[in-house]
């Protein structure tokens, strides 16, 4: 292991709003992405019973896409969404809110107390975290800027003799504002946002303020000035050597041809994709070595089987081969096995009748 010189490089902005209902944290995000989009495409995915589509139209807030998310509250159900809205073209996602994912219906706690409740003798945090901390991993390495909302716990008290609601601890698993680059929370009655966290150091001693567009803005020209591509391009780049090594993967017509095209290809290709795309094209690699060693299976067995002329080879050869056959052999073609099987069948007996 050597060091190098540290470089500060480009990457995508996970930035969370937080404040209690009323706040603003839908109207602050499109306002911020406005900036932080630099004219690309911002999608919202909403689960706020289709709320978000109050904020089109209004004055300073940009054109937006919008998609719904609606119980139950899933961490799979997130994930499925980022992963449309990379593959739509979005320059900027926000998810308001993910606190449904912790404790909306179906959610995170909803799917412990089920599990609780089934007696089933499961470690039923370890169940349910599994999810969570995939979409949260999801979350660390997604290649476009993230802008997540989380409501927070709220409590009145009473200010210059009038009572006034705060914001609290966020709706959400302690400890996961930690994962974000930006946290910013949101006063319920000015609607000025406080700097809780900030890596960029872009809003040192700035005190509280009403987040615009040139918020979004002043973020996205702290992350252009990082060296190397954007992790958007690292990603998208990675997809199309990903689509195109899928389809020489699905000409090669063999077994033996998929082994050597692998040998001469695997250092090029794990060097251009991104972990993600490695993992898939892995997966791609097996399914079509399992294919592939299936079919030669099947050949085999058509050949020596031409061979047998009586009940009695056939039996033999079937007590011998059968069972280690099937074992290689994909369900499609277990079936197709197995009527060769009964077609030859068939065929001797009526030659020996």
């Amino acid at each position: 292991m050597t060091f190098s010189r540290a470089e500060r490089m480009k990457s995508s902005m996970k930035i969370a709003i937080t404040g209690p209902s009323g706040s603003g944290k839908t109207h602050s995000a499109l306002k911020i992405a406005s900036g932080l989009a630099n004219d690309g495409k911002i999608m919202l995915a909403d689960t706020e019973h289709k709320s978000a589509r109050l904020e089109a139209g209004k004055p300073g807030i940009p054109d937006f896409y919008v998609t719904h998310i609606t119980p139950p509250y899933t961490s799979e159900a997130f994930v499925m969404i980022m992963d449309e809205a990379i593959a739509e073209g979005a320059s900027v996602l926000i998810i308001d809110t993910l606190s449904h994912e912790w404790e909306g219906e179906g959610g995170i706690l909803d799917q412990k107390e089920a599990l609780d409740a089934s007696k089933t003798r499961v470690n039923s945090w370890a169940q349910v975290m599994h999810s969570h901390n995939f979409l949260k991993n999801r979350m660390l390495t997604f290649p476009i800027h993230l802008i997540v909302t989380l409501r927070t716990r709220t409590e009145w008290v009473i200010h210059d003799k009038r009572p006034v609601k705060i914001g609290m601890k966020p709706v959400h698993k302690e400890g996961l504002e930690y994962d974000f680059g930006i946290v910013f929370h949101l006063d319920q009655e000015t609607h000025n946002v406080q700097v809780i966290k900030d890596r960029t150091s872009l809003f040192d001693g700035q005190g509280e303020f009403v987040p615009s567009e040139d918020t979004g803005a002043k973020i996205f020209s702290w992350f252009n000035k990082g060296a190397g591509p954007s992790p958007e391009e690292t990603y998208r780049s990675s997809l199309e050597k990903l689509t195109e090594v899928i389809f020489e993967l699905e000409r090669i017509k063999n077994l033996d041809d998929l082994t050597e095209w692998y040998k001469n290809n695997e250092n090029n290709i794990k060097k251009n994709l991104t972990e993600e795309h490695w993992q898939i094209f892995v997966r791609h690699c097996m399914e079509s070595r399992v294919l592939h060693n299936s079919n030669r299976w099947m050949e085999w067995s058509t050949e020596e089987l031409d061979k047998i002329c009586s009940g009695e080879q056939f039996d033999l050869w079937c007590r011998k081969n059968f069972s280690n056959i099937m074992r290689y052999l994909i369900p499609e073609a277990r079936d197709r096995f197995q009527r060769i099987l009964d077609d030859k069948r068939f065929d001797l007996n009526v030659i020996a009748a």
